[in-house]
């Protein structure tokens, strides 16, 4: 049998195509993936004494995970004025579209309220 080649059936070039047109360039850029941006908490605290950081971070990250910015704290044992809160960055955040946790929601209210002289 010289000079006979062997020939691949049409259905696996089929297939060899579909792959070839999926993996061509140009691909898609990165700046178009919506990423899920949560405003939420970090706990940082030793055991029975909870402290956490108010972090915006990536929604598919762990709570203790990575995160993109810190911008607050809150000590849940502290009485009184327990939470800080960068609300110029916080409102950054919310304007590009972030979405904050029920806690985070309700100390951005508490931070909007004006004072009480």
């Amino acid at each position: 049998m010289t000079g006979t080649t062997t020939r691949l059936p049409p259905l696996f070039d089929r297939t060899l195509d579909r792959q070839r047109a999926v993996n061509k360039w140009p691909r898609r850029h990165k700046a178009n993936t919506i990423m899920a941006v949560r405003i939420r908490m970090k706990r940082v605290g030793a055991k029975n004494t909870p402290v956490f950081r108010i972090v915006v971070a990536d929604g598919r990250s762990p709570r203790d995970g990575k995160f993109i910015e810190e911008i607050g704290t809150y000590q849940p044992l502290k009485k009184g004025d327990n939470f800080t809160l960068n609300l110029e960055r916080a409102e950054y955040w919310v304007g590009k579209g972030a979405q904050p946790s029920d806690t985070v929601a309700s100390f951005l209210r508490k931070a909007r309220r004006p004072v009480a002289k």
